[in-house]
């Protein structure tokens, strides 16, 4: 140990006896840390340390001195105005000692705490220059001068500050601060503001359970004609309690565990850690379901409602109104046909008792308007209801497309279709038809090899049994493939019937624009929701719509009506019905997926578990076609439970199979185009624009294609800070406002910015 206290010794020795972290400034001497604490750049920076946490303190007059703006009364802590951009705005500045002040004081500084061209002091001694320092002597004032000039919309919030010095033996020093609050608009901006100051509201404490749950009949849908069998049971598939146990304690033992409970959280964390296999599919994503429902309910309960009134409706007197604030945003999201329990207000918070029963009424919304609901409940809820009453409402969610996705999975393991999710080798199977040369609809593809391989090897279909990929990043004509693809497909294979699904109704809507252009009415049919609003249907759709417009009505055929179409369009919760329905297996020789990044995996599997089984590489012909489209590397499935996404469910089946090895790059750098495609020309965007994505998530590879009268249009633009490149970054220095009891921000001068930039462009 003595042989080495001389080196520590001699490293001490050699640091710096000083270091200021806030200035990250280091010295040897005394007398260097003395002179450096004096410096303006370490009282800027003490200042700006300690300001957030003494806001109340160092914004207050103190000590006999005030400081004041003779323009604006109201100035403590913030000297607040408005102005119009280009205005040169002056204001008066005024620092004051009291008459009975024991001494004078110095002024030594008046200094912004963060740098800015929007604002100049000024001052007859050069105080704010650093030049002097200025005595105010009691009952005087001393005046610096605040000129303002901006040339940009926004809001700038910088503080000012003011440094003293008493003329005593003490020689006290102290500060006193003023946010300068400049607010800079073309019209002043009022219209932007918020209509109501917001309201925090504190979270209301969750309804106990009730002893009883009332049940209420589901109303038949007066809009919906239903003549699509219901041959295949779709069962509840509820939430275990012991996983609503593990979700609570995040997969963690806990004091009390019984043994049972132990092992099953051994099992089930065993097939959440394994591997993807076989063995574990089926209890993974199960259970990862499961844990993202438990999520669900815990957020919808946020929207719990205490003591609101139900009123009856005027024009349908079986019906009661419930006001919901927040519902046009989502908050929370109601549909047609969801459940909504409701009990009388006075239970509200109070464990149940053997005095008191608490009775909770299930109703089912009829409809959902702007702000409000129409709910119907049972024949025992109207005895007990009088005007007036007061509930307490309890939320809940459609559990429809988590029971398609559990359904799903069990079909998947009781079939044994792995294939189409656990790829394993490079397929042997023999093509659909044989190709020499395509005629494409659309003569712009011949151009483009990427699209022409993934339109010729979709139709070969040399990936079956596995499924085939169409990797679309941006702007690369992923939907005009599928669109070709399709209509080849159809022409080419006679005997094909094609399932196009997608994960939201407008995707759906955009692919099915496109083949009309092509098809008769007699060949597709575009079948939507019976809870899509009928002012949500594509115009463009209304002959090969479910939606009938005279008797305004949904319908929905009988499978065989439905198996006759060519081409059926429809949501993947939607295309639930064709599986319930008990559609012929393989009746579909085709199934695409689009944005299939954006889905979950098990609800990828939704159009084809029950509908298609993998194809066997010794027959000739098609069949067996799976084709997921989308981009891995955009936005993935939203999920809200934290467990879920760290076992990968935000993990889409596009992006996961990517990373297995039939569609791995191969040994030359490319992929097999048996597999896997990947679209490379760009023919929406400037270089610019794509230089960075392309660089970050798309390995350099997108290539800049689009017509350049469009592209480059704007590389001359006025506004733009360097000509020939299309981008601008705007900081926009601005406030996020909040209002009413609406938990949502929103920033007005971003707002305006924006506005203006889109008219400028107009």
């Amino acid at each position: 140990r003595a042989k080495h206290r001389p080196r520590r010794c001699a490293i001490a020795m050699s640091q710096p006896r000083y270091v200021c972290e806030l200035c990250n400034y280091s010295c040897d001497s005394v007398e260097s840390e003395r002179n450096h604490l004096k410096t303006v750049r370490h009282f800027v920076e003490f200042l700006k340390y300690h300001l957030w946490q003494h806001e109340d303190f160092l914004t207050r007059d103190k000590r006999n001195v005030t400081v004041s703006c003779q323009e604006i009364p109201d100035c403590i802590p913030a000297i607040a105005f408005q102005l119009l951009p280009n205005q040169l705005l002056k204001l008066t500045l005024l620092v004051s000692v009291d008459a009975d002040s024991p001494s004078r004081v110095f002024l030594q500084a008046c200094i912004f705490l963060h740098p800015s061209q929007m604002f100049v002091l000024e001052d007859e001694a050069g105080v704010c220059d650093g030049r002097a320092q200025v005595p105010i002597e009691p009952g005087t004032s001393y005046t610096i001068i605040l000129s303002c000039l901006a040339q940009q919309q926004g809001t700038v919030r910088i503080p000012l500050a003011f440094k003293f010095q008493e003329d005593t033996e003490s020689e006290r020093l102290f500060t006193i601060i003023r946010f300068i609050d400049a607010t800079v608009w073309e019209d002043g901006g009022d219209s932007l503001e918020p209509v109501e100051p917001y309201t925090f509201v504190l979270p209301l404490p969750q309804l106990p359970n009730a002893d009883r749950i009332i049940p209420a009949k589901r109303p038949k849908s007066s809009n919906v004609i239903q003549d699509l069998e219901r041959k295949k049971p779709l069962s509840q598939y509820c939430v275990d309690d012991q996983l609503v146990e593990f979700q609570k304690h995040e997969l963690r033992e806990w004091e009390g565990m019984d043994e049972d409970m132990r092992d099953l959280l051994i099992y089930i964390k065993k097939h959440l850690d394994d591997p993807l296999s076989e063995c574990t599919y089926w209890g993974r994503f199960s259970t990862l379901l499961y844990f993202e429902e438990i999520q669900m309910q815990i957020d919808i309960r946020k929207y719990d409602m205490l003591g609101a009134p139900l009123n009856p409706c005027p024009t349908q007197t079986d019906l009661y109104v419930l006001e919901v604030p927040g519902l046009v945003e989502g908050r929370p999201s109601v549909l047609k046909g969801d459940s909504i329990f409701v009990r009388l207000s006075s239970a509200k918070c109070e464990p149940s008792s053997h005095e008191q029963e608490v009775l909770e009424y299930e109703g089912f919304v009829c409809e959902a308007r702007r702000g409000s609901l129409l709910i119907s409940f049972c024949g025992r809820f109207k005895k007990l209801y009088i005007k007036g009453m007061k509930f307490d409402v309890r939320f809940t969610f459609n559990r429809l497309a988590l029971r398609l996705m559990h359904r799903a999975l069990g079909l998947l393991e009781n079939a044994s279709l792995w294939s189409f999710v656990l790829p394993k080798c490079a397929p042997s199977s023999e093509p659909s038809l044989n190709i020499r040369r395509l005629q494409l609809f659309n003569k712009k593809i011949e151009s483009n090899p990427e699209q022409y391989t993934a339109v010729k090897n979709i139709l070969l279909g040399l990936h079956r049994p596995y499924p085939y990929l169409l990797f679309g990043p941006p702007g690369t004509g992923k939907t005009m493939t599928l669109v070709e693809a399709l209509k080849q497909v159809c022409t080419l294979i006679p005997s094909s019937h094609i399932l196009v699904v997608a994960s939201s109704n407008s995707a759906c809507d955009v692919l099915a624009e496109r083949l009309i252009e092509h098809m008769s009415s007699m060949e597709i049919f575009r079948m939507y929701s019976a809870s899509v609003h009928p002012s949500n249907i594509s115009k463009k759709l209304k002959k090969v719509s479910n939606y009938n417009y005279d008797e305004k009505k949904f319908f929905y055929p009988c499978s065989e009506a439905l198996m006759r179409y060519k081409v059926i369009v429809a949501t993947s919760a939607c295309a639930g019905r064709l599986v319930t329905a008990d559609f012929a297996l393989n009746h579909f020789t085709h199934i695409f997926v689009d944005e299939a990044g954006q889905s979950l995996e098990p609800e990828c599997l939704i159009p084809v578990m029950g509908l298609m089984s993998p194809w066997n590489p010794k027959k000739f012909g098609p069949g067996g076609h799976f084709i997921l489209a989308g981009d891995p590397q955009q936005l993935g499935p939203v999920i809200r439970s934290r467990l879920a996404k760290q076992f990968n469910l935000d993990v889409s089946l596009l992006e996961r199979l990517m990373d297995t090895g039939p569609y791995q790059r191969m040994q030359n750098g490319y992929y097999n185009p048996q597999m896997l495609t990947k679209l490379l020309k760009n023919f929406r965007s400037h270089g610019d624009i794509i230089q960075v994505p392309n660089k970050l998530f798309y390995e350099g590879e997108l290539q800049v294609c689009g017509d350049e009268l469009i592209t480059h249009s704007m590389d001359n633009w006025q506004k733009l800070p360097r000509r020939g490149c299309p981008l601008i970054f705007h900081s926009v220095l601005g406030r996020d406002l909040r209002e009413s009891t609406c938990p949502s921000y929103f920033n007005p001068e971003e707002i305006k910015v924006v506005v203006d930039y889109v008219v400028s462009l107009l």
